[in-house]
């Protein structure tokens, strides 16, 4: 189950196009094999024209964050963001997959950032903050956000009921 989405950069300032330099790379390293053919760790990856490429499916075992593959998604932009800030079409395109993403699994902003809240690093730059990431996220209305806690309370209020009756709690009246 996908929980959350963690932002790399490619650590590369040039301009031209980097997936397949860093599919090379990443094969280099021993990362398995997506099922769509690459060899990048990462789940999609955007050039610096916008272009969004996807490497990974979403379920298919990554290769982006050791410790943390299982249950995320990693997203990689071409660029060092130590040195310039993503393109205005990388932030078009990050809005756009973050939004899908994020309504798709239910993730909320809180679970997504950048590499550097997971390894020693300055992944993916001190120019894309998680501030700068989570901003481009849209947050479900307040009308969305009582359904879910109605919902929520609902569960509650029959898992207590069931309690009190005596039966039996399992993990499907847990889901």
């Amino acid at each position: 189950m996908i929980k959350r989405l963690i932002i790399h950069h490619s650590s590369d300032p040039s301009s031209y196009a980097q997936l397949e330099r860093i599919d090379t790379y990443h094969q280099s390293l021993g990362f398995p094999k997506s099922s769509i053919g690459y060899w990048v760790g990462y789940t999609y990856f955007l050039e610096a024209n916008g272009q969004v490429i996807q490497t990974r499916r979403d379920d298919e075992v990554q290769a982006h964050t050791k410790g943390w593959n299982d249950g995320s998604i990693g997203i990689c932009l071409a660029g060092d963001f130590n040195i310039s800030t993503p393109t205005f079409e990388q932030y078009n395109s990050l809005r756009a997959l973050l939004n899908e993403l994020c309504k798709k699994y239910n993730i909320l902003p809180i679970n997504v950032s950048g590499h550097k809240n997971f390894r020693l690093t300055s992944c993916p730059g001190k120019l894309l903050p998680d501030s700068a990431i989570r901003g481009l996220i849209i947050m479900p209305n307040i009308s969305q956000l009582q359904l879910m806690l109605d919902m929520l309370k609902a569960q509650v209020r029959l898992l207590l009921l069931k309690r009190s009756l005596g039966a039996a709690v399992d993990n499907e009246d847990l889901v």
